[in-house]
């Protein structure tokens, strides 16, 4: 979490967030993006896509999925892999 995130949380506890103009690097991005709906979204979104074909930084159940890449800076240029 960098010292921006801290500081934004720290005047805004449980505050979500705009998902259009939202940090990608958000560490809690469940809460802060779908809230206390982000359970039954998972539900949803594995019954329509059981194979994982569609894939966001940000999106529902994108935490299964890492990008393996040889940049120095982390970003989603690379391989999708499991996690």
């Amino acid at each position: 979490m960098t010292e921006r995130q801290k500081a934004w949380i720290g005047v805004s506890p449980g505050a979500g967030a705009y998902l259009g103009e939202s940090d990608r690097e958000e560490v809690n991005f469940q809460q802060s993006f779908y809230g206390g709906h982000y359970g039954r979204l998972v539900g949803i979104k594995n019954e329509i896509d059981p194979e994982d074909v569609f894939w966001a930084k940000t999106a529902v159940g994108s935490e299964a999925w890492h990008v393996v890449s040889d940049r120095p800076v982390d970003d989603e240029n690379g391989r999708l892999c499991r996690v």
